[in-house]
């Protein structure tokens, strides 16, 4: 039936799974036409997944429900606009206290403003509340290894990581260029390729390793600035002893 606004909406919701974004959205905006209550939400998350920003904010600002303002939340943090990304991610959460998407969305944003003092409470708190109802959910895992790695908090940041290559980075940026290696190294063999990033940053790594082998033996270790989120830096010469050094690794087991 052509005039069936639930079915032009869940023939939408499918070509969206889809990805068919260009083909659901129509089929949505005729939904919404016929008079579907749910059409318009869905369409603002047609038009997010085709990239229209602004587009789907537009259709989100319409509807008062959690999901619809922590989606609005995602689409005002991809254009920048942090501080009203923040309000609609509050207002998700004043609906609905333990939404999880509004949560770590909530702690991103937080994250990309920062702070000048590199105080990071706000961003780790919504984590922390996601954590403690669920310990493994994967995404609030991630936001708080990048939100300590932010903070410099890196042997932290390594604990949580799900990200193999965040984790050789970042002992990269410890000094733990055996475990960088050993972890780049098999990110790789499972990946089957040579063809990637983690290509040079393995490299690198030994090069670094390499340096540090040689100057340890005169009380000289190069100490890699630590790297940013897809960044690595070029190590610098600070002289420490080699039982220091090996301290800094020790963090990662403890």
């Amino acid at each position: 039936n052509p005039h069936s606004s639930e079915l032009r909406l869940q023939r939408g919701r499918a070509l969206a799974a889809m990805g068919r974004m260009t083909e659901a959205i129509p089929e949505l905006e005729r939904a919404l036409e016929l008079g579907h209550p749910a059409a318009r939400f869905e369409m603002g998350l047609a038009r997010m997944g085709a990239g229209d920003r602004q587009a789907a904010l537009a259709d989100l600002v319409g509807v008062d429900t959690a999901r619809a303002h922590a989606a609005a939340g995602v689409c005002l943090g991809g254009m920048g606009d942090c501080r009203e990304a923040v309000s609609e991610f509050n207002q998700a959460i004043q609906m609905d206290s333990g939404m999880a998407a509004a949560l770590i969305g909530l702690a991103a944003v937080w994250r990309d403003i920062g702070d000048p003092d590199g105080d990071l409470t706000q961003a780790l708190a919504p984590l922390d509340q996601v954590l403690a109802e669920d310990p493994q959910n994967a995404a609030a895992r991630q936001g708080k290894a990048l939100t300590l790695a932010a903070s410099g908090e890196l042997a932290r940041a390594v604990e949580w990581t799900n990200d193999p290559g965040l984790k050789g980075w970042w002992l990269m940026g410890l000094g733990c260029y055996d475990e960088a290696i050993d972890v780049l190294q098999a990110l790789m063999e499972e990946a089957h390729s040579q063809e990637s990033v983690y290509t040079a940053v393995l490299v690198q790594a030994r090069r670094w390793q390499a340096m540090l082998d040689e100057d340890v033996r005169g009380e000289r270790i190069w100490e890699p600035v630590p790297p940013k989120f897809c960044s690595v830096s070029r190590p610098r010469p600070r002289t420490r002893s080699g039982e220091e050094a090996a301290g800094h690794c020790s963090l990662l087991t403890m």
